[in-house]
């Protein structure tokens, strides 16, 4: 069985995060994923990418973002890789949400609980001389399966 794979370099520049979008858009349609499932996908990466410009690059826009998608027969895989800054793992963490209301609650921090909730895994590595990985797994229901036949191929 042939595994479908996408792949997507682009600049790390604030104005891609639309192109990066339509492209997580259009794989996961292929991939028969839902639309509520597209568009939690499209946020988190949104999120993610976002955190890699700011965070890992600095702000810098002459790097690089390298996003894959592909499929196993039971979910569809996100990865997002730079090669910025590395990410301390001991401050990957969801940000504590416990205030009374809305109006008192700060912005910022909030990306990683959001992608931790639109995904079922989520694994951070990052390199120590450079550069991060984030993949991202979202399991499909038992009774449907993903595999390379789920996409039209041209």
């Amino acid at each position: 069985m042939k595994k479908a794979r996408f792949e997507l370099e682009i600049d790390s520049k604030v104005e891609n995060l639309p192109v990066i979008a339509n492209f997580v858009d259009e794989v996961l349609e292929r991939f028969g994923a839902d639309p509520a499932s597209v568009y939690r996908v499209q946020l988190a990466v949104d999120e993610a990418c976002t955190n890699a410009i700011r965070h890992a690059y600095q702000g810098r826009d002459d790097a690089s973002i390298h996003l894959r998608l592909w499929t196993d027969p039971d979910a569809i895989v996100v990865e997002l890789e730079d090669h910025g800054r590395p990410a301390d793992a001991a401050r990957i963490a969801p940000r504590e949400i416990s205030l009374p209301t809305q109006t008192e609650l700060k912005p910022g921090g909030l990306g990683v609980q959001f992608i931790r909730q639109a995904f079922d895994d989520v694994v951070y590595h990052s390199e120590p001389h450079g550069g991060n990985r984030l993949t991202m797994r979202l399991r499909r229901p038992p009774h449907r399966t993903l595999s390379a036949e789920t996409v039209d191929e041209e």
